[in-house]
């Protein structure tokens, strides 16, 4: 990205946040694929989520802890611990807390809001945040209902395409598939030491084991923060006459601290929501 704006005679953005590198960028996707007669792009959205690709023990051990299956639930956190590590009563006390959490009214934490935001917007996220707990499901029902919540909000994929609009289509998201996998017992989806166990299992002679058994699947965080610190002097001349801090979105003293933070290797986790703020802008 080079947080420029982008040329509009060529192609017009559809979507805001576009910047000259992603307009370019979505040019040369289309001279590859464009010319093939490709009608749609798979994404793999949903795949780690409803699949068990989080190795997770909580929501599992939690339906144990509500249900009073004490033994059962002594069993799987037994080996549980075995895998991770982790002490045995440690475990019991993040199941009971996950378990009590599943059921309370969410809370305000503002340690989760980027410190930039406005009092005003700060305000705004609290009202949203008064989400009350639903009784009566099992904690593993309450997790898969605000996995699919997350899940939506993050449709339409939108890269590349704030210029070209090609069809995406998710086929983790199919609704046989995510009614099938939210019946499932949670231990047949993911089980100690092994993501998607039930996925494996399922394509054990299909796929080859290579890919199959692959550890885990790679997390790059170091090239956004490298662009950020690459790019500083281009995204402080975006926002030195910020509109979102005119209109009383953000404090653009805070912000740029925040890319001092960043640029100095501290508080790498609000690189996306920095990202969003310069695509606001």
């Amino acid at each position: 990205r080079s947080f420029e704006l982008p040329d509009p005679s060529p192609m017009p953005a559809v979507l805001p946040g576009a910047d000259r590198s992603t307009i370019l960028a979505e040019n040369d996707f289309d001279r590859v694929i464009g010319s093939r007669g490709y009608r749609a792009i798979l994404s793999g959205i949903g795949g780690d989520e409803l699949l068990g690709g989080v190795p997770t023990p909580l929501p599992e051990l939690a339906d144990y802890l509500t249900e009073q299956y004490f033994r059962r639930l002594m069993e799987r956190t037994l080996a549980w611990c075995l895998v991770d590590r982790t002490p045995f009563l440690h475990m019991l006390l993040r199941t009971a807390r996950f378990a009590v959490s599943a059921y309370r009214r969410e809370r305000f934490n503002p340690d989760q809001v980027p410190p930039w935001l406005a009092r005003k917007s700060q305000l705004d996220f609290q009202e949203r945040s008064q989400v009350a707990g639903m009784r009566g499901l099992s904690p593993t029902s309450i997790t898969n209902g605000r996995t699919w919540w997350q899940i939506l909000e993050t449709l339409p994929h939108l890269t590349p395409s704030s210029g070209i609009r090609y069809e995406y289509r998710y086929p983790y998201l199919d609704r046989d598939l995510v009614e099938y996998l939210f019946q499932v017992p949670r231990e047949q989806l993911t089980r100690p030491g092994a993501r998607r166990s039930l996925m494996r299992r399922a394509l054990k002679g299909v796929v080859p084991d290579e890919i199959l058994q692959r550890r885990r699947k790679a997390y790059l965080i170091r090239g956004p923060l490298a662009l950020i610190r690459h790019e500083r002097k281009q995204i402080e001349a975006l926002v030195a006459n910020s509109l979102a801090a005119g209109f009383g979105f953000i404090d653009p003293a805070k912000f740029t601290t925040a890319l001092d933070e960043i640029t100095a290797g501290n508080s790498p986790q609000w690189w996306p929501s920095i990202l969003r703020t310069i695509a606001i802008e």
